[in-house]
């Protein structure tokens, strides 16, 4: 196959986690979970198979927490970084989950490196 074409599908893959490099050093990341992937959550079996839950924690930084009212989809906001009225840390659970993993979790969240 081309190595063109290869190097675009790995490209595709790792969009949201350019850091899979890194992460694949260790066989584990410890990942803060909040919302729908706790335990209790309904997205919860995107990481059940996965990953072994560690602690109940709090976000160390307050945040405004907003919820869509027509999706039910969580929104954590707190751009400046300071404290602000009706800020509050959030409350979630600490999971060990597997390396291989995270590009499927960031890829779902469309999260990325900050």
């Amino acid at each position: 196959m081309n190595p063109h074409i290869l190097n675009m599908v790995a490209l595709t893959n790792t969009k949201f986690t350019p850091d899979i490099a890194i992460l694949e050093q260790r066989q584990f990341q410890l990942v803060f979970v909040c919302d729908s992937l706790m335990r209790a959550g309904i997205d919860y079996p995107l990481i059940e198979d996965c990953s072994a839950f560690a602690a109940r924690a709090f976000t160390q930084r307050p945040y405004n927490f907003y919820r869509h009212r027509a999706t039910g989809v969580s929104v954590a906001l707190n751009p400046s970084g300071k404290m602000e009225t009706g800020c509050y840390k959030i409350k979630g659970e600490v999971h060990s989950v597997l390396s291989t993993e995270m590009t499927r979790l960031d890829k779902y969240h469309q999260n990325g490196v900050e």
